[in-house]
C-alpha cells in the first residue's frame, strides 16, 4: 500500500470519527490504533496534519475515496469506518448517514457493507457484555468463584482487547501482497 493510499484509509477514519460530532477517547484511540498499523511499515504520515485537513475542511471524502483504487483497499478503509464509528456503542444517525455515503463514494456493494457492519455488530455486542458497568452490582451464589471486581480500569481493558482483536481480524481480511 502507498503512503497515499495509507493516508486516505487514515483520512476515512477521522471523517468517521467526527461523523457524529463527538469527542470520545475510545474513537480517538481506535483511530491512534489504525495509524500505528498503518504507519509500522512507512511511518510517513503526519497524524497532526492529517487531522488537522480534515477538520478544517482541506480534504474532501469524495478526494480521499479517490485514491483507493483496490477493492481491498475500500473494503478495509470501510471496515475502519465502522470500527471507528461503533468504538463509542452503537451507532448514532449521523454515523450511519456517513457510513452511508462512504459506501456510495467507495462504490462498495450494499450487500458487502452489510456483511461487514453485521461481523462487527456481534463483536461490540460482546464487549460491551465483557465489561460490566462498574455502578450495576453482580450476584454469584457463594458456591461460584468471584469474577474479577468491575472496574473503569478493568472496562478499559476488556474494549482495549475488544478494538485490538477487530483491528486484526480486518487486517486478516486484507490480500496477502498489501
Amino acid at each position: 500500500m502507498t503512503p497515499e493510499q495509507q493516508r486516505s484509509i487514515l483520512a476515512i477514519a477521522l471523517f468517521a470519527a467526527f461523523a457524529d460530532g463527538a469527542k470520545d477517547d475510545r474513537e480517538r484511540e481506535e483511530v491512534r490504533r489504525i495509524a500505528e498499523s498503518l504507519t509500522n511499515e512507512s511511518g510517513e504520515i503526519d497524524l497532526a496534519r492529517l487531522y488537522q485537513d480534515v477538520l478544517l475542511k482541506r480534504l474532501s471524502l469524495a478526494a480521499v475515496t479517490a485514491a483507493l483504487t483496490d477493492e481491498g483497499q475500500r473494503q478495509f478503509a470501510y471496515e475502519m469506518a465502522v470500527c471507528v464509528c461503533e468504538a463509542d456503542g452503537r451507532m448514532a444517525p449521523s454515523e450511519r448517514r456517513f457510513l452511508d455515503e462512504l459506501r456510495q463514494a467507495l462504490v462498495l456493494d450494499g450487500d458487502r457493507t452489510e456483511a461487514i457492519e453485521g461481523e462487527i455488530n456481534p463483536m461490540v455486542d460482546i464487549g460491551k457484555l465483557a465489561a460490566p458497568p462498574a455502578n450495576r452490582p453482580e450476584t454469584y451464589p457463594p458456591s461460584q468463584v468471584q469474577p474479577p471486581v468491575a472496574s473503569p480500569a478493568n472496562a478499559e481493558l476488556d474494549k482495549s482487547i475488544l478494538n485490538y482483536a477487530l483491528l486484526n481480524g480486518a487486517l486478516e481480511l486484507l490480500p496477502q501482497s498489501w
